[in-house]
């Protein structure tokens, strides 16, 4: 067992998944490192219930590489959620993300921390690590004043006036400055602004040397915090980025040509041919934030998942959002054909 896992899994950040004699995956782990990880599972003695589960339970195993460990993190708790793991115990109910959320209102727009992207606005994350997440929030609703409140005071509330209420109880607020500010803040996490770092670093050295270390202590915090969620942005992570690898690994292979020759002549008689289909391939189209648009093919050859004719696309021809234009560059890519004659087919 252990010379086969040498051979095949790669020194590489990713998410690993082990699976029964039935092809179900019943457990699925992340790693900075994928092979010492996945090797440390056999080489020791199982000392909790969880090794020795999977030790007894393991009859194949499947790993998707990431572009880094924050990603890989990130897969692994969607994929938890989505399979539902026997032998997982974290992740597995709830809502494991939190996003940072700019409100689209035409009165008033905020800066929000949610647990879903079901109502309209800019969005940021998804943020595993929850803590580092609002206080990074927080700093930054502070940093830039955003902080509003519902009250109507002349002078301005006590909040105004220690420097948390950016003056939205006043009659003379500055909405347009306060405009300014929201999209500075959205700026940031936009951009992961070397500035704004380098802000946060000047006022640490300033603190260590009017020796006022506490302070100097909570902007080294507030650092982590930062660079944290702005390593997080920089993944782009979105679960359709893997489509292809998931489907390959959570697909089960039991006794599948026995049963694809019988789903393969069914399929041949509803699309009314008699040739045998062997090959079926798969597109998707996926996106971060309506840009950075992407595409893929999964394909299968009679019945079983075909790796090494896998594709992924960066999809050239568009800059916004556009699913079928995206499937038409796609497809005309992956078959060397034009567009003109895919739109022959279709029509």
């Amino acid at each position: 067992m252990e010379k086969m896992l040498t051979k095949s899994i790669p020194m590489l950040p990713g998410v690993y998944l082990f699976k029964n004699a039935m092809g179900e995956v019943v457990y699925i782990g992340k790693a900075k490192s994928l092979r010492p990880r996945i090797h440390s599972y056999f080489h020791a003695n199982p000392q909790d219930w969880k090794i020795e589960e999977i030790q007894r339970e393991y009859a194949d195993l499947d790993f998707i590489i990431t572009h880094s460990e924050t990603e890989a993190m990130l897969l692994e708790a969607n994929l938890i959620q989505q399979y539902q793991p026997k032998l997982n115990t974290i992740f597995k109910t709830g809502q494991p993300f939190l996003y940072i959320r700019f409100t689209t209102s035409k009165e008033l727009p905020t800066m929000q921390i949610v647990r879903n992207k079901t109502q309209k606005g800019a969005h940021f994350g998804p943020f595993l690590q929850k803590r580092q997440a609002r206080n990074a929030y927080h700093f930054l609703m502070r940093t830039f004043k955003l902080n509003t409140c519902n009250k109507k005071i002349e002078n301005g509330c006590l909040d105004y006036h220690i420097g948390n209420c950016p003056g939205t109880c006043k009659p003379d607020f500055d909405k347009r400055d306060y405009l300014f500010r929201i999209e500075l803040a959205k700026e940031v996490l936009r951009k992961r602004d070397k500035a704004f770092i380098a802000l946060i670093k000047e006022k640490i050295t300033q603190c260590n040397a009017e020796l006022a270390f506490e302070k100097s202590k909570h902007f080294a915090e507030y650092l982590d915090n930062v660079q944290s969620i702005f390593a997080t942005i920089a993944t782009k992570f979105a679960p359709e980025k893997f489509t292809a690898d998931i489907v390959a690994a959570t697909t089960p292979t039991l006794h599948v040509e026995q049963s694809y020759a019988q789903a393969a002549q069914d399929l041949s008689s509803v699309l009314e041919t008699s040739a045998h289909i062997r090959t079926i391939d798969c597109f998707d189209i996926s996106h971060f934030q309506s840009q950075s648009i992407v595409g893929s093919c999964v394909r299968f050859t009679d019945g079983k998942p075909d790796k090494n004719k896998f594709r992924r696309f960066k999809i050239q021809s568009l800059t916004q959002q556009n699913d079928y234009a995206a499937l038409q560059e796609i497809l005309a890519r992956r078959y060397g054909i034009t567009s003109a004659h895919i739109l022959r087919q279709a029509s």
